[in-house]
């Protein structure tokens, strides 16, 4: 639905009020945070997603839990840098170990760990 930004940002503000003491953190800090990102037909799926996500991250850090993603000097990409991962291992400048977390009680693998060596 196309809306001015500052209608936007009035909605960002009621559902945020409206949902931060819903569910408070242990600490006291916020527990809902909004990331709102303006997209057009022309943009992937993966580029909305991105905007829309580096938003969110951004809100996080923000006092009142929102944050607009046209407002970012950055966007996080995960699609960029999946190319450029991929292009340094295609090139070989690179290479990544997988070496596996264990818990040596239970005799089970936790977590896989990635390693990099350049």
């Amino acid at each position: 639905e196309s809306m001015t930004k500052q209608d936007c940002e009035a909605h960002i503000n009621v559902l945020c009020s409206t949902l931060a003491p819903c569910n408070p953190l242990k600490d006291g800090s916020k527990a809902v945070w909004v990331g709102a990102a303006q997209f057009n037909d022309e943009q992937s799926f993966s580029e909305i997603m991105e905007n829309a996500d580096s938003a969110l991250m951004a809100a996080t850090k923000q006092p009142h839990g929102w944050q607009f993603a046209s407002e970012l000097s950055h966007i996080h990409s995960n699609t960029a840098w999946r190319e450029r991962l991929n292009q340094i291992l295609d090139q070989q400048y690179a290479d990544i170990l997988i070496q596996p977390v264990m818990n040596v009680e239970k005799n089970h693998t936790r977590l896989f760990r990635g390693v990099r060596t350049i």
